[in-house]
């Protein structure tokens, strides 16, 4: 792993990212192999990229149908700001539905974010994040992982989905 400079690791470049997505595509359809539609709810800005990729990723390998939504949150008050989404919570009812973010952490976001579906049936309900660091202090986990990741508490990672997509790890 480089070292862009003394607290900055790369920890996934772009064709990484990929490879992580594709083979969590994988792990989707073989779970749902029966299914003949999912739900991606990606969480924005990054969870809806992440979203984005691993239906384009299922697509490719399956002809399952899917439906793509994104759902916004302050991440930093979650209780006092109001969510948004661009799906009515009964479009879910007896839906395979997968929560999508770029990083679990404390599962504070996914924990948050998870509200509309408290207003709906679904069938099944799932997490899917391209980087779990398992910190968890919220009841929540990761089903479909790109990269599982150790780090201390100090750390940061960072999801770069822009131009150039990377992952990078902050001291």
């Amino acid at each position: 792993m480089p070292i862009l400079n003394s607290q900055e690791t790369l920890i996934l470049e772009q064709a990484n990212i990929d490879q992580k997505i594709v083979r969590m595509a994988y792990e989707v359809i073989e779970e749902n192999h029966d299914e003949s539609k999912l739900t991606l709810i990606g969480i924005e800005p990054n969870g809806y990229k992440v979203a984005d990729k691993l239906m384009n990723a299922i697509k490719n390998i399956s002809d399952i149908h899917i439906d793509l939504y994104s759902l916004s949150l302050d991440k930093a008050e979650p209780v006092n700001k109001p969510l948004t989404y661009n799906f009515e919570p009964e479009q879910l009812n007896d839906q395979v539905c997968i929560l999508v973010d770029d990083v679990g952490n404390t599962g504070r976001t996914l924990f948050y974010a998870s509200r509309p579906f408290m207003k709906a049936a679904p069938r099944k309900m799932r997490v899917a994040v391209l980087v779990d660091r398992s910190h968890k202090r919220f009841p929540i986990r990761s089903d479909y992982v790109g990269l599982p990741l150790s780090t201390t508490l100090k750390e940061h990672v960072v999801v770069k989905m822009e131009h150039e997509e990377a992952v990078y790890l902050e001291e």
